[in-house]
């Protein structure tokens, strides 16, 4: 998956509501999708409903992406069957470091 597109990233978020502002365009910053992690209904609600906790499946993604300054590389997180999701970007630990909202 090479989704590319703009998003407004928010900084260790809460939850999904403080992705889902009104924000200036000019906020928006570029994104790559570098892989696509599809979460069961349940696994996603618990993710969206608290972004703070550490995430296993975080953790064992988070080498895929690089640190770049023209483009920010993120995880689509989404449940099967559905076009909406988060662009995450973890650190090493496991824990969101970048979200954005991702209206597919």
């Amino acid at each position: 998956m090479q989704e590319r597109g703009r998003a407004f990233f928010v900084h260790r978020p809460r939850n999904i509501d403080e992705l889902k502002v009104p924000h200036p365009i000019e906020k928006e910053t570029d994104y790559l999708v570098v892989k696509r992690l599809v979460l069961t209904p349940a696994e996603y609600k618990n993710f969206v409903t608290d972004m703070l906790v550490e995430r296993e499946f975080l953790e064992k993604n988070a080498a895929l992406l690089k640190e770049r300054q023209d483009i920010v590389e993120c995880l689509l997180v989404q449940i099967k069957g559905e076009l909406d999701g988060i662009l995450v970007v973890p650190n090493a630990g496991g824990f969101v470091k970048l979200a954005a909202y991702f209206e597919g």
